[in-house]
Order: structure tokens, then C-alpha cells, then sequence
């Protein structure tokens, strides 16, 4: 399937080295599918820095704009995964073979047993993000996305298709042009997520798969920190999450800062659509049958 990989950038043409793009060599995606978009003025800096087979393409400074910029650069109907610039690793409960011989170890009621594992690197990305589109089309949808928290403990085999959290770190999108979000940049993967459910009436979520990466941190150019780190606080994510709350109201809810996270955030609420419900394979081959 021709599909590619794009990671908007800001301000971290070094960490970006060490996170995704490790990341992604690790797990043997070939430079040529990947595309690295940022701002004019920082295109010399990233294309000094970044390996001369890994494209880096002139956007736009922040994360709707820059997107915005990627749908537009790309025909309709193309194949784009999105990645953030910080992933640590990209992670599964399934062994991705067709006969699951080790997807056992990560069931719960094994907690506490020698073999027991929380999850493995995912043992073949390529073969994941293929399939991430094939669902996508046979599920008549255009918007997929992995599970949002990184502890494979929660984690399980089977994809869902009611309304659901897609982070905006790691997601698979069918490029439609005239797909624009009217948000605000700290809350535009919640945005996109219920602009999507709201279109199509679905959208796929694979349980199996999760990241780690530093949400709400990373390391910038000259010490700086890159992405949107440098400008979130708790007033400007109120305010983001107040608008899109008011935009999405039978969608989302608001919820307010805790001790684990400082920032106001949402929630999605369970909403199912017609005939649209849960999707469970009958075994531990949800992604691979």
C-alpha cells in the first residue's frame, strides 16, 4: 500500500534525530516514505541536521496550520500517517504473525506469571500501519489511531469504531482537502477526532498499540523546548478546551486539572452511532485476519 509517513516539526531538528526517527529506523521504515514539514525559516537547520534521503518540506508553524499545510501538500485520497517528532517507541500486545503464538503472555489474568509482559516493540510497523489503512477502507472511514495511554497493561486485542480518543502523536488519516478543524491547537486531536466520528459516523482505533513519548515535554534547539511546550499553561488549555467543549458539546466533556496533570483536558464521551458498536474479533487475530 503507498502510504507515507509525515511528522510536522518545530524547533527540534536534534531531539527529532533521537526520538521518531530513531523510532522509525528501528523498526526498518525506509527514509523514503518519511517527510518532515516545518516552518521556512528552520527548513536549512532541519535539512543540515537530518539524513539527505529523509525530505524535509517547507510548512507552517503550529500543529493546525501545519497539518492543514500537509493535507493540502498531498492529492485526495492519499495514505498519510502522522507522527509526532518526540516518539520513544512504538509499542503492541500482538506478535503480528499469523499464528499468535506469543500474543497469550500479555492477557491479563496472567499478571503475576513468570512470562507475563506488559507489551514488546511492535514487531513490524510496516506490516501495522498497512493494515491500519486496509480497516480504514473496508470500515468506510477516513480517520485511525492507536490506544492514547502508554501501559500495555490496558491494552487488548481488538480494534474499536465508536467514539473514541485519537491521539494526535501517532494517527492514519485518508487525505480529504477540504477537511479543515476551526479549534485551537491544544486540543486540536480531540477536535479531529469528533470532526471525523461526526462525518463518518465511525472511527478505528486498534487497542493493541500504544507509544512511548514525553506528553507535555520535550527538548527543543538551544536548550529551548520545541512543539507546543514552550507555549501551554493551564489558562491558554482552559480556554482551548472551553471552545471545543462548546463546538462538540454532545461529544465532550471537560476535565479539570488534577494531581497527575496540571492542564484542563477532555474526555470523550461514549457515543455510538446507528449500528455502529465495539468491534471484537472472536480470538487474538483482530489485526491480522
Amino acid at each position: 500500500m503507498d502510504w507515507i509517513i509525515c511528522i510536522p516539526s518545530h524547533m527540534r531538528s536534534q531531539s527529532i534525530k533521537t526520538n521518531t526517527l530513531k523510532t522509525l529506523d528501528d523498526c526498518n521504515i525506509p527514509h523514503e516514505r518519511i517527510k518532515v514539514f516545518v516552518a521556512k525559516d528552520e527548513v536549512p537547520k532541519y535539512r543540515a541536521s537530518l539524513p539527505s534521503d529523509i525530505e524535509v518540506i517547507e510548512s507552517l508553524i503550529g500543529c493546525i496550520e501545519n497539518r492543514a499545510k500537509i493535507r493540502e501538500y498531498y492529492p485526495e485520497g492519499k495514505h498519510i500517517l502522522y507522527m509526532d517528532d518526540d516518539i520513544k517507541g512504538i509499542f503492541s500486545v500482538c506478535d503480528m504473525t499469523d499464528e499468535h503464538s506469543t500474543c497469550h503472555i500479555f492477557k491479563k489474568e496472567n499478571l503475576g506469571k513468570s512470562f507475563y509482559k506488559k507489551q514488546i516493540p511492535i514487531p513490524d510497523l510496516t506490516k501495522f500501519i498497512t493494515q491500519g489503512f486496509e480497516i480504514t477502507i473496508k470500515e468506510n472511514a477516513h480517520l485511525w489511531g492507536i490506544y492514547p495511554i502508554g501501559n500495555g497493561f490496558f491494552a487488548s486485542h481488538k480494534y474499536v469504531t465508536d467514539l473514541r480518543y485519537i491521539c494526535g502523536g501517532f494517527y492514519g488519516e485518508i487525505n480529504v482537502k477540504e477537511f479543515a478543524l476551526r479549534g485551537d491547537q491544544y486540543s486540536e486531536d480531540f477536535e479531529r477526532t469528533c470532526e471525523w466520528f461526526k462525518r463518518d459516523g465511525k472511527i478505528i482505533r486498534f487497542e493493541s498499540v500504544l507509544l512511548k513519548t514525553g506528553y507535555y515535554k520535550g527538548e527543543g534547539d538551544s536548550g529551548s523546548s520545541g512543539g507546543l511546550v514552550a507555549t501551554r499553561n493551564k489558562d491558554n488549555t482552559r480556554l482551548a478546551q472551553e471552545k471545543l467543549q462548546a463546538m462538540y458539546p454532545e461529544y465532550l466533556q471537560i476535565v479539570p486539572p488534577s494531581k497527575r496533570n496540571i492542564y484542563y483536558t477532555l474526555k470523550c464521551k461514549r457515543v455510538l452511532r446507528g449500528r455502529i458498536r465495539m468491534t471484537k474479533t472472536p480470538s487474538a487475530t483482530s489485526l491480522v485476519d
